[in-house]
């Protein structure tokens, strides 16, 4: 909750006050004040863990995660990276990790790749470095860790 809700609470107040166009971010200039509040809370869900007697599979989604928006949010600065398929990546690689649904997961990125696409939210090349940035650290935390 704390690590989705928070940022989700920002962007809605974001918007409301006339700051931020629409809950996608077009503005990339207004996407790494949004990672660094992400991170925020995430480092506060990662203190928060320990006393839910979370497993260390939990640790290293939220590592993963946080990992994948600071490195959206520094690419954001030049380049509008597709954050929707970084994360959709990240997690279809853990899931794969897991179980045999990762087949669906797979699906599920080329959907969103697609999406972002249709809508013209990005080019094909922003999502398709957002689909190798977040499986790249989705193999990292949890196929060679």
């Amino acid at each position: 909750m704390i690590t989705a809700g928070v940022p989700a609470a920002v962007i809605a107040l974001g918007i409301r006050c006339g700051k931020l166009q629409n809950r996608f971010i077009p503005d990339r200039r207004a996407r790494s004040p949004l990672a660094i509040i992400s991170i925020l809370a995430a480092a506060t869900a990662l203190c928060v863990l320990p006393m839910m007697g979370a497993p260390t599979l939990v640790y290293r989604a939220v590592l993963a995660t946080m990992l994948a928006v600071a490195a959206v949010g520094i690419v954001s600065v030049w380049w509008k990276i597709s954050a929707h398929t970084t994360i959709a990546s990240l997690v279809a690689v853990a899931v794969w990790s897991w179980t045999f649904w990762g087949v669906v997961a797979i699906a599920v990125v080329a959907a969103v790749a697609t999406s972002r696409v249709i809508l013209r939210a990005h080019t094909v090349w922003q999502v398709i470095a957002g689909v190798i940035l977040g499986g790249a650290i989705g193999l990292a935390f949890f196929v060679l860790a």
